[in-house]
């Protein structure tokens, strides 16, 4: 529509000129035929510039208009203001010298406004020096020493052990905290934006964070931008790690298995680094929810295959369902800076395909890879070594892991159990929850954590519809003295509508940090 509308304005000019004499160029019907046609151009103009602006505004309220975008509206702006001015503003006696120099001007400063809005557009960002962790994960715990809220009062997306202490995923940013004394290290924010994803490298030492036009990785020490990158790397949600970052291929929406490809990344460039496909007769999986088949450890990206005779990827939602046959799991652990293959384990099994998922440690250094119903193996994610041949789901590190003994729902004591992995001994801990307002959600969304001299149980109650107490039990190992720390935390979510592992427990230098992603409080424990 814009394209006819200008060659009709050309062709109007074209006939305009060749129709007038030397001494009427700027005057007659010819000069009135050319006014209108360009008054019509710009009332063209001026419609498609509106709806641009509405896209632009769009883009102005997730906080980041793309380049692009603002330079078409820019111009489709200037270019209708200008043809509007000059047509308006056209005096045969003056040669449209007035309409002209009233076109030029509008046009330039309808560009800086729009130019000037999208340079200056705000970043709120705060840097610090770098500093180690100076304070060890406590022992045990036994009463609060801070608490800190979110800067918006809206609760936090995620909380990572990074940096020197803390990085809190908020709406518009990241906000980094010393675990010591839940002071701002640094933060990162952009003012009107949404920040989409979040991840933070296993070592602690960077972190991701990604917008709706842009992924920003930063220092999680200092909070100094690293890179940024307009198209992330081609992945929502990216595995970081410091030394690389990998994403996978879709795949079928509907398969539960199909011949994947890996693609890595150097974090300060937007261009693959390496690909990675599983050989044939292989296939990967699909990660659903808690269900995975492939994560970031310490030092190497680990990615689980399943390889048979013709195997074949299924398509559609009939399908799914493998059933229970022979295949080789092969779990491989690939350098994330080249996808050099750094080590590979191999085991033979009778199983469903479905029933095969990795997960590692809250350290990330151990994998517990699991299949059937009661198989599993757990291997040190640096070199690939067997640590223990039996199935782990629950918290465990490359020392040991902890069952649960005795914590069914409306149990009224409960037990764990942490065991070494060889021949080492075994830990226990009893406790009871009476006195506590119980319910099935309160029983399902508990978080725990070992420390050394401790277990630390956290069990969450609503005291009404805007507040909630999360109870940290914490009981020595093998006494069944608890002492209790209650927490009052501000409710930001319906009651009884918590999502799977919102309530977290995290070991942090200096400090045992609790956080319940409905609430804006973050907390911490000595």
């Amino acid at each position: 529509m814009l394209g006819i509308l200008l060659v009709w304005w050309l062709v109007t000019i074209v006939r305009t000129v060749r129709g007038t004499g030397r001494r009427d160029s700027y005057g007659g019907p010819q000069a009135d035929e050319w006014r209108v046609s360009t008054l019509t151009c710009a009332a063209g103009l001026v419609v498609a510039a509106v709806f641009q602006w509405i896209a632009l505004k769009g883009a102005f309220a997730l906080g980041e208009p793309g380049a692009s975008e603002a330079a078409f509206t820019t111009g489709l702006t200037a270019t209708a203001a200008g043809f509007a001015v000059t047509a308006l503003a056209f005096r045969p006696a003056k040669r449209g010298l007035t309409g002209v120099l009233g076109g030029s001007a509008v046009a330039v400063v309808t560009s800086a406004i729009v130019l000037i809005a999208v340079v200056v557009l705000p970043v709120d960002a705060g840097t610090t020096t770098k500093a180690a962790p100076h304070a060890a994960v406590p022992a045990s715990v036994g009463k609060i020493a801070w608490r800190w809220q979110t800067p918006d009062g809206a609760p936090p997306y995620d909380v990572a052990v990074a940096g020197a202490g803390l990085v809190v995923w908020v709406r518009n940013g990241v906000v980094a905290l010393d675990s010591v004394t839940g002071r701002e290290r640094w933060h990162y924010r952009r003012p009107g934006s949404f920040a989409k994803g979040f991840r933070a490298s296993p070592d602690g030492s960077t972190v991701a964070i990604r917008f709706t036009r842009r992924t920003v990785l930063l220092d999680a020490y200092t909070g100094v931008v690293l890179s940024e990158h307009s198209k992330g790397w081609g992945d929502e949600d990216p595995w970081l790690n410091s030394t690389g970052v990998v994403t996978s291929s879709r795949g079928q929406p509907l398969a539960t298995l199909w011949p994947g490809t890996l693609t890595g990344w150097q974090p300060t460039a937007s261009e693959p680094a390496w690909h990675y496909a599983p050989p044939r007769d292989c296939l990967t999986g699909k990660d659903r929810d808690e269900h995975q088949f492939r994560t970031m450890a310490r030092d190497v990206f680990a990615q689980i295959i399943i390889c048979a005779p013709r195997i074949k990827q299924k398509t559609y939602d009939l399908d799914w369902w493998y059933g229970s046959s022979a295949f080789t799991i092969a779990v491989l652990g690939l350098d994330p800076a080249t996808g050099a293959e750094v080590w590979r384990h191999e085991r033979k099994v009778s199983a469903s395909p479905e029933s095969v998922e990795i997960r590692r440690s809250g350290d990330a250094e151990a994998l517990s890879v699991v299949w059937g119903e009661r198989e599993g193996v757990v291997l040190e994610q640096a070199s690939g070594k067997v640590l223990a041949r039996q199935r782990v789901t629950g918290s465990f590190s490359t020392e040991g892991f902890l069952d649960v003994v005795n914590g069914k729902n409306y149990d009224k004591k409960w037990t764990y159990r942490w065991k070494t992995f060889g021949a080492g001994g075994a830990k226990r801990v009893s406790f009871s929850l009476g006195g506590l307002h119980r319910s099935r959600t309160g029983d399902l969304e508990t978080g725990h954590t070992p420390l050394a001299d401790s277990l630390a149980v956290a069990y969450p109650s609503w005291e009404s519809r805007t507040k909630m107490t999360v109870t940290v039990l914490v009981t020595p190992w093998d006494t069944a003295d608890t002492v209790r720390v209650p927490i009052g935390l501000p409710w930001a979510g319906p009651t009884g509508s918590l999502q799977p592992y919102s309530l977290r427990l995290l070991r942090a230098p200096g400090a045992l940090v609790v956080a319940q992603m409905a609430s804006p409080v973050v907390t911490g424990l000595v």
